[in-house]
Parts: structure tokens; sequence; C-alpha cells
């Protein structure tokens, strides 16, 4: 597994981001209080898969499965070669339609805030 940087083209506010989740089965919004600001910043991902909103904090960021890959917080990152994605597929292989392949578009995300770490199976995503 590695870790690629995503760039976050917005300033977010690192001492009360505030992150806040709409979600239904395919889409996930999360908008963050940005610095400077009385705007909100938002991340869209699109097919969504699976996603986790919660633990670790900045503070316990060190605990988390991926700080010895380089995940800090406020670092969007892409998990390159993800476990999380080789364990869906392997548990979706019970399907009597299942393919590897069905797979490939899949991506996961991992963004660390302040008080909360989001972590996202998706094919696309877009910052606004």
């Amino acid at each position: 597994m590695k870790l690629k940087e995503i760039q976050v083209p917005l300033n977010i506010d690192p001492g009360a981001t505030m992150p806040e989740i709409k979600a239904d089965e395919n889409k996930l919004e999360v908008s963050f209080d940005l610095l400077d600001s009385d705007n909100r910043g938002r991340l869209y991902f699109k097919s969504v898969l699976q996603f986790t909103f919660g633990y670790p904090n900045e503070e316990a960021i060190s605990g988390h499965r991926y700080y010895k890959l380089g995940l800090l917080p406020f670092k969007f990152v892409e998990v390159q070669d993800s476990e999380v994605i080789s364990n869906i597929i392997k548990a979706n292989r019970v399907h009597p339609n299942h393919k590897d392949e069905q797979f490939k578009e899949w991506k996961h995300f991992v963004f660390p805030f302040h008080d909360t770490t989001l972590e996202v199976v998706a094919k696309f995503y877009e910052f606004e």
C-alpha cells in the first residue's frame, strides 16, 4: 500500500473544521469550515461504495493504520493498493455474478480532519 496525496484547493480551518456529511446510496457530501471565511468548503464523492466517519481525531492520528505510510491531519490522500478494496472484492466473491474487474474503478480516499477522519471508497470526487 502507498498513499498518494491529493491537493486540497481550499484553505481549511485547522482549528475548527466542523465537518458535516450528507449521504445516500450513491453520493456523499462533506462540508467544512474555511479559514477566514463565512463560507464552507465542500467535497463531493460520487459512486460511493462505502464510507466511515469518526475516529481517530488529530491527537490520535498516530494510531491510524496509515500513519506509518505518511497520513497526517488535513492531508487528503488516495490509498493505492488498498486492503479495504481488496477485502470488499473478497467478500463480494460470494455473489453469483462477481468479477474482480468490476471493482477496478473504485478508489479509497482518506481525509483526517481535526476531530474526525473520513474514509470513502468511491469512483469520483470534486471540491467546491
